[in-house]
């Protein structure tokens, strides 16, 4: 996500998508299977992300989150990863199993709670269909969007507060 470029955020069939791609040198991926549209979730909606990618395009920079700086072999997420883990650590989460890579085994989890079909789950984290039956990768490269949309709008994280501080509204 540190790569996204602001016309990455992307209104498909009136709603609103992340694309995650490697469509030109700014974009890297680990696999083809990576490639995908996201759709956004109400909550980050909400919290004014549309807002945040508007003042982004209006000040000119490209990148989605300009703030980032490159490490020594020019990946972007470095220094977020670096703050993050001394955040859960001041947060108290300190066991070396617990970082970043976490959210993804919980997204999946949840997923399997709201009932969402592993398939719908798989597109919206990237998964490939190895391994499992063979018709799973036939038809288009891109996951249509519906099912995507369905699942993300039934995702809900339980006993977290998403609403923003008074100081940053």
């Amino acid at each position: 996500l540190a790569q996204l470029q602001v016309g990455d955020v992307r209104t498909v069939n009136g709603g609103p998508f992340i694309a995650i791609h490697a469509h030109d040198n700014q974009h890297h991926l680990k696999n083809e299977a990576s490639w995908r549209l996201v759709p956004l979730h109400q909550v980050v909606l909400a919290a004014g992300f549309i807002e945040y990618v508007s003042a982004v395009r209006q000040s000119g920079s490209s990148r989605l989150f300009p703030a980032l700086k490159a490490d020594r072999f020019d990946k972007l997420s470095f220094g977020f990863s670096k703050w993050f883990g001394r955040y859960m650590d001041h947060c108290g989460l300190t066991d070396p199993s617990t970082d970043f890579h976490c959210f993804r085994a919980t997204f999946k989890d949840l997923c399997r709670c709201a009932r969402v079909p592993e398939d719908v789950h798989d597109a919206l984290t990237g998964r490939t269909a190895e391994g499992r039956q063979v018709s799973r990768s036939y038809g288009n490269r891109q996951y249509p969007e519906a099912p995507l949309v369905d699942a993300v709008s039934a995702f809900i994280v339980p006993d977290v507060d998403f609403s923003l501080p008074a100081a940053a509204r």
